[in-house]
C-alpha cells in the first residue's frame, strides 16, 4: 500500500467532515467552547460565526419561556452567535471547518 502525496494529507486533515454521529460530538464542544465556524448559508454565502453553547455565557431565559414539545432537527444546531448575541442556527452538513477560539 503506497503512502498518500503529503499535500493530499494536508489537505485532508483540513476537511471537516460532520455527520449524525459527530453532531453530538461537536455540541459537545459547544457546550465547552468558543467556536469559530465556518458554514455555508442556505442561500449560497459563506458565513463565519463565533458561537458557543457554554451555560456561563447563555442569557437567561425568559419568564414566559414554554419549551417546544417537538423533537429537536437532527440535522442542525442552534448556538448563541456571541458578536450578535442572538440564537442562529445552521445545518451540519454545510459546516466547512470550525476552530476552538478559546476552551473551558
Amino acid at each position: 500500500m503506497s503512502k498518500l502525496p503529503k499535500v493530499l494529507v494536508e489537505l485532508y486533515e483540513q476537511v471537516v467532515v460532520l455527520t449524525e454521529e459527530t453532531r453530538e460530538e461537536f455540541v459537545n464542544l459547544l457546550k465547552n467552547n468558543i467556536l469559530k465556524v465556518t458554514f455555508m448559508k442556505t442561500n449560497g454565502e459563506l458565513r463565519v460565526m463565533r458561537c458557543t453553547l457554554k451555560k456561563d455565557l447563555l442569557p437567561p431565559l425568559p419568564a414566559d419561556y414554554v419549551p417546544r414539545d417537538r423533537a429537536p432537527n437532527p440535522n442542525v444546531v442552534a448556538a448563541l452567535d456571541l458578536d450578535k448575541n442572538e440564537w442562529r442556527s445552521f445545518r451540519i452538513d454545510s459546516v466547512k471547518k470550525y476552530e476552538i477560539e478559546q476552551q473551558a
